[in-house]
């Protein structure tokens, strides 16, 4: 037994003398015309060499699939001027340099690359393909300027994402806050999914938004659209999950396949009379969808040609536009200095409903539904914060509801002090309940009611007491509340006389 031990550890010292083989740890053939590719399996190193193009693979398989989930680093001769579609899709790798031979960067070519966080494309290239860079976890992203053509959703899904930028002499996109344009600012093409802020308004310059722009955005809450555009593009909102409403501006015609499916969290649309097509699958998985504001008839709407799978907007309660829209104005209540509200009353009307926004474009809140009420006083009103609101008239019965009012805006006052009056040792001591938010108090006094009053102290305190005061003369005083926002300065208190003594 000892003496075949000893033999098989004496083969083994043999054979560790030689070296191993190149095939034994390397796997190789051809993916393209002039291309070969070579896999280490013992390093995880991926090359890809010759010149020429990369074969398309699609449906079909890399030749190299079987190692994908063991290739760790690519590396891509220079002199390849192709990466094939799906070529690199699922790959475990973290960076890579593409080269600047190559032109095209084929549909799919990187798609769940989940540990790719960093990618330098060549100078050479000018056309990068849909879905290029699907649910891979890059941060940003620069286009050379040599790129002509951007395809659909090539950045949905990158939860990293904050920026895209372009290289300045590009003729062909720009990068407007991150956010990727071509050069005209006329098409939105893709808004990275990691970019700071809940809400974003499209610029007026827009006219199309490129499908799958905003896919997998989880960030935004709202997003305001152009006048200027027509269409929404298949797949453009697709899997917002944090959009909980959307206004369709006037003007736009169709609503393309899958624009805002799986958009979980949205409640309400608003779509104008101007559509006449919603594509299939629009709304699919609109769980949340109650309430659909359309701006014409019934009988206008039973025109529009609404595809299948669109069940979620197709059982919300649509609401029509039949009745006119109520004029609204704001004044203050000046005790409280909150913003008081009031409108028309409107024929046919059984409730209206109050929106507040804290910006004119910003997202407009429901914070008030009166059933007869045309008045309302915004009571939770922070002093100092500018308010913006809008009112929309409902008729229960029939599903109609008008256009929105007018947007007034109102700055939310200070409270007017609560001022009493008495005489200390003769002299007139004015004293008020502190106002919540100010930082100070002047205090005016006249010798008549309805004389000219003239600042005569301001303080911190909540009292004075007024030494220039001649006896046996009546004075007449009153107090404003000052905050650091001026324009949220209070009314002035009601008016208090005493004689001096």
């Amino acid at each position: 037994m000892k003496r075949i031990i000893s033999l098989l550890l004496a083969a083994v010292l043999m054979l560790s003398c030689f070296p191993v083989t190149a095939s034994a740890a390397t796997y190789s053939g051809s993916c393209g015309k002039n291309l070969t590719w070579k896999f280490n399996t013992s390093t995880g190193a991926l090359t890809i060499s010759g010149t020429g193009a990369m074969t398309d693979y699609g449906y079909a398989l890399p030749p190299w699939q079987n190692y994908t989930s063991s290739i760790k680093t690519i590396t891509i001769s220079n002199g390849v001027t192709s990466i094939g579609d799906s070529a690199f899709a699922g790959c475990d790798i973290t960076s890579i340099t593409i080269p600047d031979s190559v032109t095209r960067i084929g549909d799919n070519a990187f798609q769940m690359c989940f540990s790719l966080t960093s990618i330098k494309l060549g100078n050479g290239l000018t056309s990068i393909g849909n879905w290029v860079f699907s649910q891979c976890s890059l941060s940003s992203i620069n286009i050379p300027a040599s790129v002509t053509s951007i395809g659909e959703g090539v950045f949905s899904w990158c939860g990293y994402l904050s920026q895209i930028l372009v290289d300045g002499s590009s003729k062909y996109f720009t990068s407007v806050e991150g956010v990727l344009f071509n050069k005209a600012k006329s098409k939105l093409i893709a808004y990275p999914s990691a970019k700071s802020g809940s809400s974003y308004t499209i610029p007026s310059s827009v006219t199309s938004i490129h499908p799958g722009a905003f896919w997998g955005n989880n960030n935004l809450s709202s997003i305001t659209l152009p006048k200027n555009i027509t269409r929404i593009d298949e797949s453009a909102f697709y899997s917002c999950y944090g959009l909980s409403d959307i206004t369709i501006p006037s003007g736009v015609t169709s609503i393309g396949n899958g624009a805002f499916a799986e958009c979980m969290s949205l409640k309400n649309i608003t779509i104008p009379n101007s559509l006449k097509e919603i594509g299939t699958g629009a709304f699919d998985g609109c769980f949340s969808l109650t309430d659909v504001y359309y701006s014409g008839t019934k009988t206008q709407k039973k025109k529009i040609r609404i595809e299948e799978y669109n069940e979620s907007l197709i059982d919300a309660t649509w609401h029509y536009n039949s009745i006119a829209a109520p004029y609204l104005s704001v004044t203050v209540n000046t005790t409280t200095g909150k913003p008081k509200l009031s409108w028309n009353k409107v024929a046919g009307a059984e409730k209206y409903r109050l929106y507040r926004a804290t910006s004119k474009n910003g997202k407009y809140t429901l914070i008030k539904t009166t059933m007869s009420s045309t008045t309302y006083t915004d009571t939770t009103a922070k002093a100092g914060k500018n308010y913006y609101y809008k009112v929309r008239a409902l008729d229960t019965d029939t599903d109609t509801y008008s256009k929105y009012s007018n947007i007034v805006n109102r700055c939310c006052d200070l409270a007017k002090p609560t001022v009493s009056i008495k005489l200390n040792s003769g002299d007139p001591k004015v004293t008020w309940k502190k106002v919540s938010g100010a930082t100070k108090y002047r205090i005016y006094r006249a010798t008549s009611k309805n004389g000219t009053y003239k600042l005569i102290k301001t303080t911190t305190k909540t009292g004075y007491t007024d030494t220039t005061a001649k006896a046996g003369k009546t004075y007449y005083y009153k107090v404003k509340a000052i905050h650091s926002n001026s324009a949220a300065n209070s009314a002035y208190s009601s008016v208090k006389s005493i004689k001096a003594k």
